[in-house]
């Protein structure tokens, strides 16, 4: 794609130094939970789509098996759902998970 055609968020890059969770604005209680589970560090792509999707940004990733692109989408997730002021009413979405592939999806079932 020519970066001409990108959108302008799509340049809305800072260089700032992501590599800690910590200073990826998640709250104290995400933190604790993701340091409980072992991760210290976020993996380049943690680093360069958690800050985007904290600022609302719409993200495409495309990167191999194993590169941290789950939890690249699942923390902002979670942590915009606490967040919340409001509970999230009887049948409301609160998020929304596609799949692109029975592969991935089988991945996560494991």
């Amino acid at each position: 794609m020519d970066i001409s055609t990108r959108p302008s968020y799509a340049m809305d890059v800072s260089p700032v130094d992501y590599s800690s969770f910590k200073r990826a604005d998640l709250g104290t209680n995400s933190l604790d939970v993701i340091n409980s589970m072992g991760y210290t560090r976020m993996t380049p792509v943690q680093a360069s789509t958690i800050p985007l999707f904290m600022k609302h940004k719409d993200v495409v990733v495309e990167a191999v098996t194993g590169s941290g692109k789950t939890l690249s989408f699942v923390i902002p997730i979670l942590e915009k759902l606490v967040r919340r002021e409001k509970r999230l009413r009887k049948n409301e979405i609160g998020a929304l998970v596609i799949s692109p592939t029975r592969c991935v999806l089988l991945l996560w079932t494991e």
